[in-house]
């Protein structure tokens, strides 16, 4: 959803939240649903809502404007990590790329771009290309194939 997506996309977010583990490595579309995303939260909602006021700073294009239903760049997915702690300043995540701390911290602005609490994941992205021209795209849940232009990504 907008504007997690765009801010993926232009290397803002890092980290793709979610509630189950990925497997999934390589380099990956980002999509941008049409829908709407509903904070479940008051506290989710006042962090969605400053995210909307911040998006032409952050992003370069004001919230209404936004592409939805569209790829809107892709980023390499290089590892998935576990959050074992989080609360409002910071988040603990796994970190089996670091052999010799074996976690990654994470504090500031990333954790407004995600729902880090405890018992989720965290997908990490790298090498970020956000599309000059968006592709319209529909969506679907889970994994699923698409062409990008050339030179994307690389």
């Amino acid at each position: 959803m907008q504007p997690y997506a765009s801010l993926l996309a232009n290397g803002k977010k890092r980290f793709e939240t979610r509630y189950r583990r990925t497997s999934k490595r390589g380099l990956v579309a980002i999509h941008a649903g049409r829908g709407q995303y509903a904070p479940p939260t008051d506290e989710a909602q006042e962090k969605y809502f400053e995210l909307i006021r911040q998006s032409k700073e952050l992003t370069g294009i004001s919230f209404p404007c936004l592409p939805r239903g569209y790829i809107v760049g892709v980023a390499q997915l290089v590892a998935c990590e576990y959050i074992i702690d989080a609360n409002e300043e910071r988040a603990i995540l796994t970190d089996k790329r670091n052999p010799e701390s074996g976690v990654m911290e994470i504090r500031g602005e990333e954790l407004q771009f995600g729902d880090f609490r405890k018992g989720r994941y965290a997908w990490i992205f790298e090498n970020f290309f956000a599309a000059p021209e968006p592709i319209a795209a529909l969506g679907k849940q889970g994994w699923w194939k698409t062409e990008v232009p050339d030179g994307w990504g690389k």
